[in-house]
């Protein structure tokens, strides 16, 4: 996920998505200036899951192995110095949990 770069104009953005196997995201960013022409900013994040198509049948282990779940988020801070110079701070983080094919030890 990349989030835009601040540019001051106020903007914002909400999507929602259904899928097969129980698939959902929901997406959303805004961004706007908090002191004109100096500094700005924009946030994003987006929640994503999935109940998957496989079904693993081996006796002892996980049979929802392929199920996903994500969040991720970016952040950015633009300081405009000068009209010539500026400074962007960014933070961005992502949690996934794509499952995962265990078994039980004998």
């Amino acid at each position: 996920m990349i989030t835009r770069q601040p540019d001051g104009m106020p903007e914002g953005k909400l999507v929602a998505e259904a899928a097969e196997y129980d698939g959902r995201m929901i997406y959303g960013s805004y961004g706007q200036a908090l002191i004109e022409d100096v500094l700005s900013f924009n946030i994003a994040g987006r929640y994503r899951e999935s109940s998957g198509y496989l079904t693993n049948k081996y006796p002892g282990s996980r049979s929802d192995y392929d199920e996903s779940e994500v969040y991720q988020y970016n952040g950015n801070l633009r300081w405009n110095i000068t009209e010539r110079t500026h400074v962007i701070l960014s933070l961005n983080g992502e949690d996934r949990d794509n499952g995962a094919l265990l078994t039980k030890s004998a």
